[in-house]
């Protein structure tokens, strides 16, 4: 029996063997964790060399060659006419670039505007002080500044401006450029100064309604059968569609969409994005629907990006037409495709908006708008939008009846959509 264990034992692995492959074991723990942390390393060095990349980008950026156009697109966006836009100077100091602007606006759309070109300049690795009406943002060999003159004082106005005009000579030369567009047209509202039986109709809309329950209640006592198209989940939106609805006025759904300034500038709740899918572009609608109860008709708010995007208008169309038979296309692009899209979906009527009657609050340039918009009721319908404004609708409440003396036939959108 001891002569077979001693055998046993002789023919067993080796002690060497044994502590080797253990000391190998040991050594290879120790190399692939060595490897794993150099792997590690190297992906944190290459991550952070792409975030200096990104940075670095983002400061390269030729803001002295996009900026007016990006500027421009902010106050398209916000349906704000790029007149209003004033490239001052450009100064080259020691290869640090210095850009000086002027806005004309509202205190509302100041209200707006503002947050949007701080989140873009924010967002472009700028240093952003506010001063309030002037604002400077500061890069790397940019320098920007941008201030706001205000095109008129409104009672409504949000807290934090004063209202006082800015510079004095800018302003008077902005007057002087919309004296001279109404000198200009001045032809359009003589040749409506005899009655003329126009065969063609003309529509009009009011957007952003839903925030001003008072304005929302002159409009639907008008005898006219102006449109409130109606932003959803705005403090009165509810209200106003129940109201446009008491009174046998058409009511639409103002349905915000994608500006080419997103993020920058935020369309509101209940809007529809690029990258959304069919799946969440219909949950959007529903939710937008079931907010406002019945409407009419849709337009479209904001959406320069969006309406230039066939596929997305043609999933979207498809959607609005369970709700409603109108869409009308708000032409906030000049490269818009939803006019064409809703035209080829079956069982919807299409509009498509003329002019924008209100970029400017004065209320000379609106009535020049009216006049200049009915001027082509001699060749086909119209359809004009405005906004649920003080100065609009007091502008609409004097030239609506001296449209009609002069033979404009003013009716509802469904008369004029297809």
């Amino acid at each position: 029996m001891a002569r077979r264990s001693n055998s046993k034992r002789k023919n067993g692995v080796p002690p060497a063997f044994v502590v080797g492959g253990i000391f190998f074991l040991i050594f290879s723990i120790i190399f692939i964790f060595f490897v794993n942390f150099k792997i590690k390393s190297i992906q944190k060095e290459v991550t952070k060399v792409k975030k200096d990349e990104i940075v670095e980008k983002k400061r390269q950026i030729p803001v002295d060659i996009n900026l007016d156009e990006k500027l421009k697109i902010f106050l398209f966006d916000h349906e704000v006419s790029k007149e209003r836009l004033k490239a001052e100077n450009v100064v080259n100091n020691n290869g640090i670039i210095f850009h000086k602007y002027r806005m004309l606006l509202s205190e509302m759309e100041a209200h707006s505007i503002k947050p949007a070109l701080i989140s873009y300049f924010k967002n472009n690795s700028f240093k952003v002080q506010d001063n309030g009406r002037d604002m400077i943002f500061d890069g790397e060999n940019v320098v920007v500044e941008i201030s706001i003159d205000f095109l008129e004082k409104q009672s409504d106005s949000p807290p934090g401006y004063d209202g006082e005009k800015g510079s004095k000579s800018y302003t008077e030369n902005a007057e002087k450029k919309a004296e001279n567009k109404i000198e200009r047209n001045t032809d359009k509202s003589n040749n409506l100064n005899r009655k003329v039986n126009y065969t063609q109709k003309f529509a009009i809309i009011l957007d952003d309604s839903g925030q001003n329950i008072d304005l929302a209640k002159k409009v639907v006592n008008m005898k006219y059968p102006i449109v409130l198209s109606v932003l959803p989940f705005t403090e009165y939106d509810k209200e106003t569609v129940a109201l446009a609805r008491s009174k046998g006025k058409e009511v639409f759904l103002h349905l915000p969409m994608e500006p080419k300034s997103y993020p920058d500038t935020k369309p509101g709740k209940g809007a529809i994005l690029l990258n959304m899918p069919l799946s969440i572009i219909d949950s959007t609608l529903k939710d937008n629907f079931d907010r406002l109860g019945k409407v009419d008709g849709v337009n479209n708010h904001m959406g320069s990006a969006f309406t230039e995007n066939r596929e997305k208008m043609a999933e979207t169309l498809s959607v609005i037409k369970k709700y409603v038979d109108i869409f009308v296309d708000s032409h906030t692009t000049a490269d818009t495709v939803a006019y064409e899209v809703c035209k080829k979906i079956e069982g919807l009527r299409c509009g498509i908006n003329k002019r924008f009657i209100d970029n400017s609050g004065d209320k000379e340039y609106i009535k020049n708008k009216l006049y200049e918009a009915a001027s082509f009721l001699s060749k086909q319908d119209v359809i004009v939008i405005g906004h649920l404004r003080s100065s609009t609708v007091e502008t609409l409440e004097k030239v609506l009846p001296e449209l009609e003396k002069n033979g404009v036939n003013i009716v509802k959108i469904s008369e004029v959509v297809n």
